[in-house]
């Protein structure tokens, strides 16, 4: 992963996006589960084995993950979607 820097930023920027990264996990797992609406902060942060006050340090709110979790899934999707796009394109007469 990053090497701890002199003064441990980088250190620390990876431990956020590890934290971040458990939290989206957590609310995209429990999003296929429950679905929004009986989705809640809490669940999120217990299934990600964190507390209520670090889900607010990462996220304002329950819609804000949940969108930036769709983001996280349509970057994949087009990550993967890409270079089969380039490769039909190029094979095209």
């Amino acid at each position: 992963m990053h090497e701890k820097c002199v003064n441990g930023t980088e250190a620390t920027t990876a431990a956020q996006e590890e934290t971040r990264t458990a939290l989206m996990d957590a609310a995209e797992r429990l999003l296929g589960q429950f679905g929004y609406r009986r989705l809640s902060v809490e669940d999120i942060a217990r299934e990600a084995g964190l507390s209520r006050r670090t889900f607010y340090l990462y996220f304002s709110s329950k819609e804000e993950i949940t969108l930036a979790t769709d983001d996280r899934r349509i970057a994949r999707l087009v990550a993967r979607a890409l270079p089969r796009l380039t490769s039909a394109r190029a094979a095209a007469p």
